[in-house]
């Protein structure tokens, strides 16, 4: 709304996941997916249309980006658009022209990749997040791909969707380009543990082929951008909506408040010189965030306000979804993390000063007990202040229901 009073014109493409449209909030233009799972040739609702665009669903919305900024070239007028990509989702699905990327490497497992968890809360052990038992064979790393345009990949509707959004020239691209990975897979005959190490391996892969897109597209939007009159008035912001964890405790979600999922990327840059990174600044974006500054935060001068925030707060809530988290919110600071899963009263602290990875939980450290009460009081104020009221503890028997032996992972 404050843009628009500005003289902006505004607009949204992408993956919208809110329940009011974009116009409620202030947006001019949308170019919405139809189904943000569909990955080839998706449909665009636009002032209520829907068109099918021939393409891999990042392209695509890159391309109703760069048709935008060539009209505001055109017009002469300043616009302000947001581009929500959805091509990181599970499953990663990749432009057929990346799914040869990276085939000739081995990627090193991290040192946590089989770590027992004895040092996690555990709530940490009743997750579905681990890559050698919760990605699916089929559905998450395309082992089974056949010639046969029949085939079934079960407990896979992502994948079948996709499949049938192709057409014959991309489905047949998709099924050379895996057929051969796959085959020597099975050749291989791998035991248990070297079929979580392979998966590693694809998920991560396919992860990467899913990132090199976007960065692919990024450089197109950066390029046009540059050929604007005026290009010096031009800004690009970058951000993430969380981190993921890539192997790190043998993991591939994004929800646990570890390190992984806080580093978020948050990149700005304003086009100054056509020589230099256009990625010339880099903050966290939290701060930024938690100062509430939205016009002012594009300018340099809201990037030295942000360093004025002492902690991060962090939520998550929404336990039933796929990967199961438990729910649990926390504080970071420049010393110390406290994480409380609050359905089962369990807590961590890390003291981030000797143990910035995170390896070893505090909790009942005898030494720390101190600096751990200092902690739950500074963490309680700040939930106050977030007037987040909503941290239930589950009933004696929710509780061991969720904890039966056949629910732990780990």
């Amino acid at each position: 709304m404050q843009l628009k009073a500005q003289g902006y014109k505004t607009i949204f493409i992408g993956e919208w996941g809110n329940p009011f449209p974009p116009s409620s909030i202030g947006f001019d233009q949308s170019f919405l997916l139809k189904d943000s799972e569909i990955f080839f040739n998706p449909s665009i609702i636009s002032q209520g249309n829907s068109k099918k665009h021939e393409g891999h669903t990042t392209d695509v919305l890159t391309d109703i980006l760069l048709n935008s900024i060539e009209e505001s070239g055109r017009s002469n007028s300043p616009f302000f658009c947001t581009l929500a990509f959805p091509g990181t989702k599970r499953p990663w699905i990749a432009p057929i022209r990346f799914l040869d990327m990276l085939d000739k490497e081995w990627i090193e497992l991290p040192d946590t990749f089989e770590d027992p968890l004895h040092e996690k809360a555990p709530a940490c052990k009743y997750q579905r997040m681990n890559i050698g038992t919760d990605l699916d064979l089929k559905g998450d790393l395309f082992l089974g791909t056949t010639d046969d345009q029949n085939f079934t990949y079960l407990n896979s509707a992502v994948l079948e969707k996709n499949l049938l959004a192709m057409n014959d020239e991309q489905r047949s691209a998709w099924h050379l380009a895996w057929k051969p990975k796959n085959e020597a897979f099975f050749r291989e005959n791998p035991d248990k543990k070297s079929v979580s190490a392979w998966k590693f391996q694809r998920f991560l892969k396919n992860y990467f082929r899913c990132l090199k897109a976007q960065d692919e597209n990024l450089e197109r939007i950066i390029q046009s951008l540059h050929n604007l009159e005026g290009k010096s008035k031009s800004k690009l912001i970058y951000t993430a909506k969380r981190g993921r964890f890539l192997g790190e405790y043998g993991w591939f979600g994004t929800e646990l408040s570890y390190a992984p999922c806080l580093e978020v990327p948050f990149l700005i840059s304003n086009f100054p010189d056509t020589q230099k990174n256009p990625f010339d600044q880099e903050r966290d974006m939290h701060p930024l965030i938690e100062n509430r500054h939205f016009i002012k935060f594009i300018h340099h001068d809201a990037l030295k306000e942000s360093n004025k925030s002492k902690f991060i707060y962090f939520s998550h809530y929404d336990y039933e979804e796929s990967e199961g988290v438990c729910s649990h919110h926390g504080l970071l600071t420049e010393k110390w993390k406290i994480i409380h899963y609050f359905p089962f009263d369990e807590w961590e602290y890390y003291d981030l000063l000797t143990d910035p990875d995170e390896k070893f939980n505090q909790i009942e450290n005898s030494v720390y007990e101190q600096r751990i009460k200092e902690a739950k009081l500074e963490f309680e104020r700040v939930s106050r202040i977030k007037k987040n009221n909503n941290k239930r503890i589950g009933t004696e028997e929710w509780r061991r229901n969720q904890r039966k032996p056949s629910m732990k992972t780990r």
